[in-house]
C-alpha cells in the first residue's frame, strides 16, 4: 500500500508592497496602515521582522490571521535625522 501526502497551498499577501511617508518633519510621529490578508481555509500565523529601537515600528510584530480574513497593521514613522530613511522589513507566515 503506497500513502501520498497532499498539500494544499495557503493565500496569504500583505495589501502593499511598499509603504512611502513622503516629507515628514523631523520628531513628528506618523503612521500608515495596511492589511495581511489571508485567503486561506486555515489560520495563518504571521511575524515581522526589523531592527527593535528604530525609526519605524509596528502595532504588532506577531499574530494569527483567521482563515478567510485579515489583519490591519500600522507601521509607525518618526525620524530622529534630516536624512532619507529606508527600510527592508521581512514577514513569515505559516499556517502550522
Amino acid at each position: 500500500m503506497q500513502c501520498m501526502g497532499y498539500a494544499e497551498p495557503f493565500d496569504v499577501f500583505l495589501s502593499t508592497p511598499s509603504i512611502n511617508y513622503q516629507e515628514v518633519r523631523l520628531g513628528q510621529m506618523v503612521n500608515r496602515m495596511f492589511t495581511i490578508n489571508n485567503n486561506s481555509d486555515l489560520p495563518t500565523k504571521f511575524e515581522f521582522f526589523n531592527q527593535p529601537g528604530n525609526v519605524f515600528s509596528f502595532s504588532k510584530t506577531k499574530g494569527v490571521v483567521a482563515a478567510k480574513s485579515n489583519t490591519r497593521i500600522i507601521v509607525y514613522f518618526k525620524p530622529s535625522y534630516t536624512v532619507s530613511y529606508y527600510e527592508r522589513v521581512y514577514c513569515i507566515v505559516r499556517n502550522h
